[in-house]
Formats: structure tokens, sequence, C-alpha cells
């Protein structure tokens, strides 16, 4: 009864390693990782090495006939081998993080390496006719350094090199089992049942390496599904971030200057009359800003930024933008920005500070229909306030729905960790107060 249950387990056995190769080939197939090669290739070595050791239940050869042939144990020593070289092979495509240890890469070379030094030592023994159990269990054992390196490098770790490892110590355990029943066969220690069974112990060790290596596929791939869904969404979020960045870009600094050449070629149309106004002046004003929009369009393509460099000058920035600006709408403007070029400033800080204030000129002369513009700029050690204010029209904050030039000011100031206030109020103006602490 015992013999037969055996030997309905070593059929299970054997469907379960052939469904691996087939099963696995297939995956191989369709995702060509060497990993998925390499174990089909040991299920296979294994599956042959197994079916060749119980003759009887699967050829229905009596042991004997086939144990004592002459070719049999050089056949069944190779695939031994066979066997610990493509798990070798197998073991350093799933741990490729501890193969960069120096330790590890030779111990795995060694490995190697001895396997066929083993198999020449095993035929000139045969040929000799000296005894090669030695070499035979020395076969068995030949990947038992790199296992019980890679042992001790993870045991601790979780994911799927848990489930790997979990599955390497049974395996391990079982071969050292096997080892030990096979050195009692072979000195005909047949006192229980399962001394007639040596090969029983590995073949349950390898059905719960097989267990632990599929949970580790299904684990790995579960991880790798989420990195890459991972690594899509963070794609997508950077596209978006550009995205965002290159609206500000435009509307902030390329939008502004627009606004200037619109208003500037408005005042060139409606005063070509006029005596008193220098239209060769405007005209030239609207060639350099033009010129100077194309530059910066070219900047946001080649750098991601219309001023990569950080080269901001407040005091041009007043005497080129807002100056002009004001001008062309009979606006007075009240402004020492020009003091903070004094100030040494990173060059982030220097661009959010200047955007800000163009954006903060350009609303109130297309919106507040003020006289009177001011800004004022205060620095006390490590602290810059700056503070804007129009007496124009202002507007009800209830009533207005925030635009993106509000919106980029807004992230602008946290950009620099800094805080900004936007009041206004129907007929008395608009106030923007920026403070902001520079380390």
């Amino acid at each position: 009864m015992g013999a037969f249950i055996i030997e309905k387990f070593y059929l299970f056995f054997q469907g379960i390693i052939m469904f691996q190769v087939a099963f696995f080939a297939m995956i191989y197939l369709l995702t060509k990782r060497k990993e998925i090669l390499f174990y089909t290739v040991l299920n296979f070595v294994t599956s042959i090495y197994f079916m060749l050791n119980a003759p009887f239940t699967f050829f229905n050869v009596a042991e004997d006939v086939l144990f004592n042939s002459t070719w049999y144990l050089y056949i069944n020593f190779a695939l031994i081998l066979l066997m610990v070289y493509w798990y070798l092979r197998f073991l350093k495509e799933m741990f490729k993080e501890d193969f960069e240890d120096q330790t590890v890469r030779k111990i795995y070379f060694y490995s190697k390496l001895v396997l066929p030094l083993l198999y020449l030592l095993f035929l000139f023994f045969s040929l000799m006719a000296w005894p090669t159990n030695l070499i035979f269990y020395l076969g068995h054992m030949t990947n038992g350094p790199l296992i019980t390196m890679l042992i001790l490098r993870n045991y601790r770790k979780s994911g799927y090199i848990s489930y790997i490892i979990k599955g390497l110590m049974a395996v391990f355990l079982a071969f050292v089992v096997t080892m030990l029943m096979t050195l009692r066969y072979n000195t005909t220690h047949h006192h229980y049942f399962f001394d007639n069974y040596p090969l029983l112990y590995i073949r349950i060790g390898m059905l719960i390496d097989i267990i632990f290596f599929q949970l580790a596929i299904f684990s790995r791939w579960r991880d790798q599904e989420l990195e890459l869904a991972t690594k899509d969404i963070e794609a997508k979020l950077s596209m978006e971030r550009m995205k965002n960045k290159i609206n500000r870009e435009l509307h902030d600094e390329i939008g502004t200057t627009m606004s200037k050449i619109n208003l500037q070629s408005y005042m060139a149309i409606h005063k070509l009359e006029d005596k008193n106004f220098d239209i060769a002046q405007a005209l030239n004003s609207i060639k350099i800003a033009t010129e100077q929009s194309l530059q910066k369009i070219r900047n946001l393509i080649d750098y991601g930024s219309v001023d990569p460099l950080g080269n901001v000058i407040f005091g041009q920035t007043k005497k080129d933008y807002l100056l002009p600006l004001c001008q062309s709408h009979n606006i007075q403007l009240i402004s020492n920005i020009e003091c903070m070029d004094n100030i040494s400033l990173p060059a982030h800080v220097k661009n959010h500070f200047n955007l800000i204030i163009k954006e903060a000129a350009n609303n109130a002369v297309k919106y507040s229909h003020c006289t009177t513009f001011e800004i004022t700029a205060h620095h006390e050690d490590a602290v810059i306030a700056l503070m804007i204010i129009d007496n124009g029209i202002g507007y009800e904050q209830s009533k207005i729905k925030m635009g993106n030039g509000i919106k980029n000011m807004h992230f602008r100031a946290e950009e620099l960790n800094a805080n900004i206030t936007i009041e206004s109020t129907a007929g008395k103006g608009t106030s923007i107060a920026l403070r902001c602490t520079i380390f």
C-alpha cells in the first residue's frame, strides 16, 4: 500500500513538473525573461532526472536492470550537475542586486567552474574503478555555498524575495535529507519503509519550492505592474506639471510682453497725427519687445523656462516694462523695485518676484482704470516685503472668478514659501502684499 501511494505521488509530482515546463515555456515566449527560461530548463532537466530514477513507475522497468547498467551512472550524474547549473543561473537572475557584491560573484563563478571538473573526476574515478560516492555527493551540494550566502543576505527581506528564500531553504533542507537517505540506501540500510525511496524527500522539497516560486512570480509581477502604473502616473503628472509651467511662463512673461506690444501699437495708431508723440521710439520699443518675446519662446522650448539663467534686473523691468506700460495709460508709477538689485537673491526668487510684479501691473492697467500705481519694496534682515497698490475701481472678490494671473501669483508665492494677500473693494482699488523670507 505504501509503495502504491509513493508511486502515485511520483506521478503527481512528475505531472506538476511537466506542467511547469509547458506553462513557463509559454510565459517565456511571451515575455522573453531570462529567469523564466532558466527555470523552465531547470524543470525540464529535473523531470528527466526523476523519470530516470523511478524506472518502474514511468517505464515499467525493474530498478535493478536500469541502475546496474553501465551508462546509468554517467547520465544520472550529468543530469544532477545540469540541474545544479541551471539552478545557479536562475538564482543569478532572481538576485541581481546581490550579485553586485564581489563575494557573491566569486562564489557563483567557482560554483559553475567546479561542475565540469567534478564530472571529469567522476569519469576518471569510474574508469579507474575507484569509489565515486564522494564526488557524487559533492555534485549535489555544489550550489550549497551560494544558496547559504543568498539566504543569509535576504532572510529578513519581504515581498517576492521572501518567497524565494523560503523555497531555497526548503530545497536545501530536502537536499541534505536526500543525501543522508541516499547514503543509507547505498550502504544497504533498508530497515524502514522510506529507506527504499531516498529521492522522495527532494521531490517534496521541490514541490514546496514550486509553490513558493509561484507565489514569488505572482508577487513580483504584481510589484512590477504597480511600479509600471506608478511610473505611468508619475510621467503623466510630470507632463501635467510641465504643461502648467509652460502655461504660467506663457501667461506671466510672454503674455505680459504681448500686452505691452498691443498697448504700444494701439498708442502708435491713435497718436500717429500727434506731433508730440515720438512714433519712432514707440516702434523701436515694439521691435525690442518682439525680439525679447522671440528669445523667451526659444528659451522656453530649449530650457523649459523663458529665463533659464535667472538674469533679472528689476531696474530694467521698471524702465523697459512698467514705465512704458503706465505712461501709455496716463498712470503715475511710483516704484522703488530697483533697490532689490542690491540684494543677493537666488535666480528663481528673482524670477518669481519679477513675474508677480509684471502680472500685477498688467492687471492694473487692463482692468483697474487707476491713475496711480505704486510698488514698494522693503528689505530687512532675511525678509523681503513687497506692497503693490492701485487706486482703481477695485472689485468685489466674491463676485470675481479668479483668473490665471491671480492663480499664478499664488502659485509663485507658494514656490517661494511666501505669504501673499490680495485685497480689493469696489471703488477703493486693489492691494497685493507679499512677504518672503530668504534663507
